[in-house]
């Protein structure tokens, strides 16, 4: 797991980043880093070798974005998003 001053160290260009922001993009990166990047042969080419393989796989990485409320990061808390601040959203993307 990577620390926060790790990440800090590698997103010098937001040194106003609280570590509130850190510990959401590392949550999100530890997220990607299991979930996403193992089943990445899965999604390319998937398609072209094994449709259901592919449409499950990108089911379940979607499903578990949805749970990490990160498809409505850059809503405001008053529209039912999480409310980040406008510098993890950045950090995210």
């Amino acid at each position: 797991m990577i620390s926060i001053a790790e990440l800090k160290k590698k997103y010098l260009g937001a040194p106003e980043a609280t570590d509130e922001d850190m510990e959401i993009v590392r949550a999100i990166r530890e997220y990607v880093d299991a979930e996403i990047m193992p089943r990445r042969k899965d999604l390319e080419g998937g398609w072209h070798r094994d449709e259901n393989l592919a449409r499950d796989t990108f089911n379940k990485i979607y499903q578990g974005l949805v749970d990490i409320d990160i498809q409505r990061a850059t809503w405001p808390a008053g529209l039912g998003g999480p409310g980040i601040s406008n510098v993890a959203n950045d950090l995210i993307n």
